[in-house]
């Protein structure tokens, strides 16, 4: 007998399987700047063919693996200005110092406004009224002359002396 003829074996005993074809593109890896840079150009509402482009990917890789920066590119860079501005002014930079102060004070500008704009009104005072923008306005003179009414009244009559 053969010592070939059996089931193909590796020299543990295990069976033999063929190696896995080599051929193709490895996948993508995800890299810091390459996401970095994705997201400084997505905030600049630059075209994702251009982004593309630019980091040498395709679109769909593009798209599957930096689609956070895609859609909120504008955030994370200004986060990111503002940790490396922190690390600068921590180092003692004036100018770095000043820079994250008045985001900071942006920042609670922005957050009191918009508290203060959910506000409920308060029991005592009067809601506002409701104003009516001229598409509206003509909209119910319109149905108010189509249930009948008239939009143009004659004048009154001349008074007698």
């Amino acid at each position: 007998m053969d010592e070939n003829s059996g089931p193909k074996v590796d020299l543990l005993g295990d069976p033999w399987t063929p190696p896995r074809d080599p051929r193709g593109r490895k996948r993508h890896k995800r890299c810091p700047k390459v996401a970095e840079t994705v997201a400084l150009l997505a905030s600049r509402h630059t075209p994702v063919v251009d982004i593309a482009l630019r980091v040498q990917l395709s679109e769909p890789t593009l798209r599957k693996y930096y689609f956070r920066e895609l859609e909120k590119g504008g955030a994370i860079i200004q986060a990111l200005m503002l940790e490396r501005m922190y690390r600068r002014a921590q180092d003692g930079v004036v100018g770095a110092a000043r820079w994250v102060q008045e985001q900071l004070d942006k920042a609670a500008l922005q957050d009191a406004s918009r508290s203060y704009g959910h506000r409920q009104p308060a029991e005592g005072r009067a809601a506002k009224p409701e104003v009516i923008g001229k598409k509206e306005q003509r909209q119910r003179a319109a149905e108010e002359v189509a249930e009948g009414g008239s939009l143009f009244r004659p004048p009154p009559p001349p008074k007698a002396h």
